[in-house]
């Protein structure tokens, strides 16, 4: 099958509608779709939400295609990204200078569910729990993690670092007669021991060391443990996880039997049931999504 140069297949990104956000997932029924199609619908909105696979394959797709698709806009989980280029995504949407794209200021989606007021609004949430019981179960799973997803924040911003654009391909054929002329110029290239050193110095046990301490500095705001209004634990600890023990502990969800609901499903109707509260319940990013989009949709072409 033709694939375009981001590695998407053309087929998954064909709408009959004209106007489509594009998420992270695996397929259409998998949490991100399913939780913000039920936000922007509870907001009146017409626009059709689709799953299109890891955040690197939205983004290359986000800059490929918005050019010639300007009505496809793009959402992905914030993971490693900086503050400057979340907050220029989200004041420049949509530029038609770069991509139609947007990054969760949190994390990932998760993230939002494991703010205590708002899972407090849940009707699925159990009998005599209240928001101070979801304040200390939020608490105790993202202290659980903390030093794994400190952990893992370090690895991913290397990993990312190391896939920068570090060297440029060879233009000129004038040069390259044969293959001893291409070898030569490869061997020739500077750019190979600069990358090793770079890569030696992104690995090296004091940069480690250095990195993972400013990782949790900056997630505990210099606290052994984590304590509400100190840190950006909230925004930056995988939502993902914390969200499903918090579940899983302090929620009942029942189909219309009146059987209990488990697993995914019970994730996926505790937040589908929260979004569809009244927009001043909302997070501010859920209200600023919905505005963002409608004035898109409304506003017609670029």
């Amino acid at each position: 099958m033709i694939r375009t140069e981001t590695g998407v297949h053309p087929d998954r990104i064909r709408q009959q509608a004209s106007h489509c956000l594009f998420v992270e997932g695996e397929s259409d029924d998998s949490f991100d779709v399913q939780v913000i199609q039920a936000l922007l619908d509870r907001s009146g909105i017409n626009i059709k939400v689709k799953a299109l696979g890891p955040s690197h394959t939205i983004r290359g797709a986000a800059e490929a295609l918005h050019k010639v698709h300007p009505d496809y806009y793009f959402l992905i989980d914030r993971d490693h990204q900086h503050d400057r280029f979340v907050a220029k995504c989200w004041k420049n949407f949509p530029d038609p200078r770069e991509s139609n794209l947007l990054v969760w200021r949190r994390r990932e989606l998760e993230s939002y569910f494991i703010i205590p007021e708002y899972l407090s609004e849940s009707p699925h949430l159990k009998k005599r729990k209240t928001k101070a019981d979801l304040e200390q179960a939020t608490l105790s799973c993202s202290q659980r993690r903390l030093y794994l997803d400190a952990a893992n924040l370090v690895i991913i911003t290397v990993r990312e670092r190391l896939k920068e654009k570090w060297i440029e391909k060879f233009r000129d054929s004038a040069c390259f007669r044969t293959e001893a002329d291409a070898l030569k110029a490869l061997k020739g290239r500077p750019e190979w021991a600069k990358f090793g050193k770079k890569a030696s110095s992104l690995l090296a046990d004091r940069t480690l060391e250095k990195r993972l301490h400013e990782t949790v500095v900056k997630l505990t705001g210099g606290q052994t443990n984590l304590e509400y209004g100190k840190g950006c634990w909230p925004e930056l600890v995988k939502g993902k996880p914390v969200f499903r023990r918090i579940v899983n502990r302090l929620f009942e969800v029942r189909d219309t039997r009146g059987r209990f609901v488990q697993g995914s499903e019970r994730l996926s109707q505790v937040a589908k049931e929260l979004v569809r509260l009244p927009l001043e319940n909302q997070p501010q990013d859920f209200q600023e999504l919905g505005v963002l989009i409608h004035n898109r949709v409304t506003s017609g072409p670029l």
